[in-house]
């Protein structure tokens, strides 16, 4: 079954990479890729056994990269539908890929065609959107490809750093946190620009007044509006900071109408209700850069630059 899968991957990496780049003679295609940064924030049990062997993080992973099977390279939440696999592992760092699981019927109607006759097939496998990451275990730093399309990376992460390599006796608590100092403002100010703005609002809140008119909904019909999104997506100028500040003045008070606010600058992922700011830079990625061995290289010479 795994293998089928690991094949299975293989084979949507390749028609990807066929998509994204229809080569034209004597032109090199680029893609920029967004790298974000986090640490890993490691809690020692105050329980541990002083007794107790391979005490930490690195050395219950040298001892599962000595040990390890080929099923042991692989893990999967199922119950979260996100899948990660360990392409290399040893005493110094991790280099592997985490997607999330997307189980697809025939009433989603998602079929896949042959590209020579363009003949329909059922397409009766997961299919999963993911990304890479790499760990260095001697700096607990992380860096990972940016994918809006897969969730969840921080805690599921962090999940299955204490499962698979049974972390729960030696450490109380395990995160991903942010590498950088959560002071928004500061952040916002020491970018060249905002990207976007995106807020979520709870379902019994509405937009009423709020940065557009809805005066042609009435008041009694508000009720009917199950969720609310907004994203603001702006032009490279100085006025887009200014729109950020503004936004944060109006969230000071009125915390509680928000599911989530975010903010995407030039250098910088802003959560503005866990008050967290993450790092990011941008890569350019050219055809021959989305091999596992090149996206290894790019993202270790990377982490230990910053």
């Amino acid at each position: 079954m795994k293998q089928i899968y690991l094949e299975s991957k293989k084979k949507w990496e390749s028609i990807i990479n066929s998509v994204l780049y229809d080569k034209v003679e004597g032109e090199v295609y680029c893609m920029k890729k967004n790298i974000l940064f986090y640490k890993l924030d490691l809690v020692f049990n105050s329980q541990l056994n002083i007794f107790t062997t391979d005490a930490d993080l690195k050395s219950r992973v040298k001892a599962f990269a000595k040990n390890c099977n080929k099923n042991e390279m692989s893990y999967t939440n199922e119950s979260q539908n996100y899948i990660v696999d360990i392409i290399e592992i040893n005493e110094d760092y991790l280099f592997g890929s985490y997607g999330n699981l997307n189980n697809y019927s025939k009433s989603n109607f998602i079929r896949v065609r042959d590209r020579q006759n363009l003949s329909p097939h059922e397409y009766k496998d997961y299919l999963e959107m993911f990304t890479y990451f790499y760990i260095d275990f001697n700096a607990n730093k992380i860096v990972n490809i940016s994918s809006r399309y897969c969730r969840g990376f921080k805690i599921n992460i962090a999940e299955f750093l204490n499962d698979h390599f049974n972390l729960s006796e030696i450490y109380s608590d395990i995160k991903v946190v942010s590498t950088l100092k959560n002071d928004i403002k500061e952040a916002i100010n020491k970018a060249v620009h905002v990207q976007e703005i995106d807020i979520k609002y709870y379902s019994d809140k509405h937009l009423m007044n709020e940065f557009v008119s809805l005066a042609d909904i009435d008041s009694e019909d508000s009720g009917a509006i199950k969720s609310a999104r907004l994203t603001l997506s702006l032009e490279p100028v100085s006025a887009s900071k200014s729109i950020a500040q503004k936004l944060l003045n109006s969230i000071h008070d009125k915390g509680r109408k928000y599911k989530s606010v975010s903010i995407t600058t030039d250098d910088g992922e802003i959560d503005v209700l866990e008050q967290t700011v993450t790092k990011k830079v941008s890569c350019d990625f050219e055809e021959g850069d989305f091999d596992e061995d090149s996206i290894l290289n790019k993202l270790q010479k990377i982490i230990s630059f910053y």
